[in-house]
């Protein structure tokens, strides 16, 4: 009984993936909060160089197959700390779904883990491509 309340199998019961607790604010790590400040003295470490950041966030397949059936990310609430960060988040997984429409995402990966395989990879690049160029219109039209 006591084996139904380690994460491992609860997420397993419950179709999670084994690290969403970790992005709990209330969690016991700090995980979130520690994540959200690496994220921003990245920016404002960048923006003191006079660089513009990009914080990428990149899925794993348990990811994007979470999101494919909970139309919710496991990182939702680090997407939700940083909405309001002046430096440019991109959430790779969207991009992404938009191109896999119906496809397993687990196409995508050498055993639906967080490393890509090469089509996968493509794919990152593509996103972020498009990301990217939309920087650049957006800074010529100021």
């Amino acid at each position: 009984i006591k084996s139904f309340n380690h994460n491992s199998i609860r997420s397993r019961l419950t179709g999670r993936p084994w690290y969403t607790d970790f992005y709990n604010p209330n969690h016991e790590a700090d995980a979130l909060k520690l994540t959200r400040n690496i994220m921003l003295n990245f920016a404002k470490d960048a923006t003191k160089k006079g660089r513009t950041p990009i914080v990428a966030m990149m899925p794993t397949g348990l990811d994007l197959k979470y999101f494919k059936k909970m139309g919710r990310w496991p990182y939702q609430p680090l997407l939700h700390e940083l909405k309001e960060v002046s430096f440019g988040v991109i959430n790779i997984g969207e991009g992404i779904l938009r191109r896999l429409a119906d496809e397993d995402p687990c196409h995508l990966f050498d055993n639906c883990s967080a490393h890509f395989n090469e089509r996968g990879y493509a794919l990152v690049a593509e996103v972020m491509n498009e990301h990217l160029k939309s920087i650049i219109v957006m800074s010529l039209r100021r």
